[in-house]
């Protein structure tokens, strides 16, 4: 039953695409996740027929998703870079293997809803991949990953196959389209690239990765109360700040809100006494920009960096677990 619905939900999703009739669209639910590999994300662009202004595509993962290839059409970019331009999008849009889709996603406080924006203006053909749609409903943690066949199911339903390749693109710049990652019929969840609670607490002591966190500065020290009510204030023991964003100045993008090249990614990190000799770990507030971390070191040629799926608001919402200020 539940399958069934989540399936007329987004064929109906689907179609609204394609027509501009509002009796078309049934409300329906969406999907994203941090499933398989790590991710796509984007960079803004100044079309005239779209609010949206963002696309990336991960070269390797459409390898992994659409099977092996020994060799690759003048389409595809680097495996080394997650990025692709406007210019890129534009000239493979029409690719029937290619599928965008539009992860938009807001903080509470900026009262935007992604869907009603979605539906006003899209990429054409672009599918609405929300990050909330089909998250863990056994946790109160916002947007958590949900179980293999869950996520599975939706992205079948959305008509997504193992030959498609993807480009995600978000309504900021960069920023919740990090946080979605290649699925295919096929799904299989890779343990190494999501952290837990346990796993943190245990690199306390072990300090086998460094821990990156990539909320404001003065969240970090604690020196503001966290947005989401009952969550303490401060940082996991050890970890390292990278923002991903400060009082309006975007630490791993520039102006334009686009990935930083990476020999300014490099001295960034590198600022923060972050080695890319070493393993990696990133976390946020909710696990959402950490993703733009992961996606700014795989850039760097470390393209299997795990989050912390639970990031603060998990780690600040438990009494038991160490918190470090820096007042």
């Amino acid at each position: 039953m539940a399958s069934s619905l989540l399936a007329r939900s987004l064929f109906g999703a689907h179609r609204f695409i394609h027509s501009s009739s509002p009796s078309q669209v049934r409300n329906p639910r969406f999907f994203s996740s941090f499933l398989n590999l790590k991710t796509l994300s984007h960079l803004p662009t100044d079309s005239a027929h779209t609010t949206i202004k963002t696309f990336q595509i991960h070269r390797a993962m459409a390898s992994s998703v659409a099977g092996d290839r020994t060799s690759f059409s003048t389409k595809y970019v680097s495996v080394n870079d997650p990025v692709v331009s406007v210019d890129w999008l534009r000239a493979n849009i029409k690719d029937p293997n290619l599928k965008v889709l539009d992860a938009s996603w807001y903080m509470p406080d900026e009262q935007r809803n992604p869907l009603q924006e979605y539906q006003v203006a899209h990429i054409p053909g672009a599918l609405f991949f929300d990050v909330d749609g089909i998250s863990d409903r056994t946790t109160k943690l916002p947007h958590m990953l949900p179980s293999e066949e869950a996520f599975a199911a939706a992205v079948s339903a959305l008509g997504i196959k193992n030959k498609d390749d993807l480009v995600v693109y978000d309504g900021k710049g960069i920023f919740s389209a990090a946080r979605v990652g290649p699925i295919t019929f096929e799904t299989k969840f890779q343990p190494h690239l999501v952290w837990t609670l346990d796993q943190v607490t245990s690199n306390i002591e072990n300090k086998t990765h460094q821990l990156v966190d990539a909320r404001s500065k003065p969240r970090f020290d604690g020196a503001v109360p966290e947005p989401r009510k009952g969550i303490r204030s401060g940082h996991v023991p050890g970890s390292k700040c990278v923002p991903f964003a400060q009082n309006m100045r975007l630490d791993v993008l520039d102006a334009s809100q686009s990935l930083l090249p990476a020999d300014e990614l490099k001295k960034r990190f590198n600022q923060e006494g972050i080695s890319l000799e070493s393993p990696v770990v990133t976390s946020c507030g909710t696990g959402v920009t950490a993703c733009i971390l992961a996606l700014g070191l795989h850039r760097l040629g470390k393209p299997d960096v795990p989050v912390y799926d639970g990031s603060w608001t998990e780690w600040g919402s438990h009494s038991e677990t160490p918190v470090n200020t820096s007042e």
